[in-house]
């Protein structure tokens, strides 16, 4: 996906911001390597990528009204 269409769909939704998935393919379609990534919106769904990616995983939530997150 290109750093054009990452921005395109992002403004079509009426945000100003990319959320972490966003960013993440923005980075990417800028040839910055990335750790390999999924989402899940279940737990069937993490304990599939969990598999698929490979542990030990970090689960970080994606919570639209959260811009930023502090650890």
């Amino acid at each position: 996906m290109s750093f054009k269409t990452v921005i395109g769909r992002a403004r079509s939704e009426g945000k100003n911001w990319l959320d972490t998935l966003e960013s993440l393919a923005f980075v990417e379609a800028y040839g910055i390597p990335v750790a390999p990534y999924d989402s899940a919106s279940s737990l069937d769904e993490l304990f599939k990528s969990a598999r698929r990616l490979g542990y030990p995983i970090v689960v970080k939530p994606v919570i639209p009204s959260m811009l930023h997150k502090t650890e």
